[in-house]
């Protein structure tokens, strides 16, 4: 029935994180397209946005590129543009890891777009988005704003109550190392 289509997508948005964090992925991909087929989108897009950010960070084919481009114009409708910068900011890391760095380039430029708007406070989602920035940057060779972008994310990881902001402590080191500065990462 569409309640229980409603419900049931509800419950995968919701169990996303599990899914994803115990390699279930292909049983989030599953349940996630099954129950999409039973939705319409266009009437209830708030349950679909959740389901959408789960196919997309589930899929592990080129098939992520497709679900993204349907993910953003969900995101978009319900003007929930945190969402739409994430995405991009994901589509992105997963483009550089392929080795298109133009198409990951321009995923990065939107993402940045809509978080300089100002709208969004600057904690772990921006700082996520600092994280896959800073990796393009750095197979760019564009060392020193790979390293503000590292400079900001350590701030925010200090400013939550991170005091050793390990990640970006090693983050940090792996600008150093992409710059040729061994000594600096022992």
């Amino acid at each position: 029935s569409e309640e229980g289509a409603l419900l049931a997508a509800r419950i995968v948005g919701g169990l996303r994180t599990i899914w994803l964090t115990s390699g279930r992925r292909a049983e989030c991909m599953r349940f996630g397209k099954t129950i999409l087929s039973l939705i319409d989108e266009k009437r209830y897009p708030k349950v679909v946005a959740p389901l959408m950010r789960a196919l997309v960070q589930a899929t592990q084919s080129k098939e992520i590129f497709a679900w993204a481009e349907r993910a953003s114009a969900v995101f978009e409708s319900i003007d929930d543009r945190l969402a739409v910068a994430l995405l991009q900011s994901h589509v992105g890391a997963i483009r550089r890891r392929a080795g298109y760095f133009a198409e990951a380039e321009s995923a990065m430029q939107k993402a940045t777009v809509i978080f300089a708007s100002g709208n969004f406070p600057r904690k772990m989602p921006y700082a996520a988005f600092l994280h896959n920035r800073l990796t393009l940057r750095i197979d760019q060779g564009r060392y020193e704003e790979a390293l503000a972008d590292v400079s900001e994310g350590t701030a925010i990881s200090r400013a939550l109550g991170d005091d050793d902001a390990l990640t970006w402590m090693f983050l940090r080191a792996l600008v150093d190392l992409a710059r040729g500065e061994v000594a600096s990462t022992i």
